[in-house]
């Protein structure tokens, strides 16, 4: 069996099957900015990581530490931990970050262990089956901008908290690169001299499926409510039946009063975790 067979096995096993790494790891092999660790056991890889680059060379970012479940329990996530900790360490980054689920109890274990603090938590709400939500919001307010040409008032706007842009589980800091990597749309309540509120999407690609995904940055709830109901309406126009969204925690009451919104995903979150070196 080859590496990229024993990955795939991995991701079979990783979030029910809808993991991303099947898409990212021959990335990661070919990428100067990364650096990919793994164990092996029996002639297999039982483990690995990605340490990537990002933020002009400030920030080594953890992702993708998966394990595979016939040899969990033999302390290798955390042998990786540590190896990429060391690692960032010698490159000589200014912190280490990774995201992780806020019920994940045993990658939070394994941060703290690290010595990584949390910086904040944004609430995670997938939804499966875009014809199940009827409920809109008319909203003449929201615009799409373009953020290479108004970057400034995105900055000054304070509304990303520590300055950081979080989308599909990735984090970078607020900078003009940081919205050409990941972000394809980025939607604001205009003010007159500012934004008010502001969205940002991609498309997320997962083994097996495709979805729309987004984060809010908003203080109000009618803010926050206009900006779900446009991209629930940008999911269908983008034929897509699934979206995933990450959003300020204040709102998650005010979600989950929604009929269609499944109540068993209430306590997921995203945490940020960073250690400075």
């Amino acid at each position: 069996m080859s590496d990229k067979e024993d990955i795939l096995e991995i991701s079979r096993n990783t979030w029910e099957g809808h993991d991303y790494l099947p898409q990212y790891f021959d990335q990661w092999l070919s990428d100067e900015k990364c650096h990919t660790l793994a164990i092996e056991e029996n002639g297999r890889v039982a483990a690995l990581a990605n340490l990537k680059i990002i933020d002009d060379g400030k920030t080594g970012w953890m992702e993708g530490l998966r394990v595979h479940p016939t040899y969990r329990r033999k302390g290798y996530a955390s042998i990786i931990t540590d190896k990429l900790v060391q690692m960032a360490t010698d490159i000589g980054v200014k912190q280490i970050r990774y995201t992780t689920a806020t019920v994940n109890e045993s990658s939070l274990h394994l941060a703290s262990k690290a010595g990584m603090k949390r910086l904040f938590d944004l609430g995670v709400y997938w939804h499966g089956g875009i014809e199940t939500v009827s409920w809109t919001k008319a909203s003449t307010n929201i615009e799409k901008i373009n953020p290479d040409e108004e970057f400034s008032l995105i900055k000054e706007s304070n509304l990303f908290p520590n300055n950081i842009l979080i989308l599909d589980w990735k984090a970078l800091d607020v900078t003009k690169r940081a919205f050409e990597e990941l972000v394809n749309e980025v939607w604001v309540h205009r003010t007159s001299d500012g934004f008010e509120s502001i969205s940002v999407a991609s498309i997320r690609h997962e083994l097996n499926r495709t979805l729309w995904s987004f984060t809010i940055y908003t203080e109000k709830d009618e803010h926050f409510l206009e900006h779900l109901s446009h991209h629930i309406k940008r999911t269908r126009e983008n034929k897509l039946d699934k979206f995933t969204m990450m959003y300020p925690t204040k709102f998650k009451e005010l979600l989950y009063n929604f009929d269609w919104v499944n109540q068993e995903d209430k306590e997921i979150g995203i945490t940020l975790l960073e250690k400075v070196l």
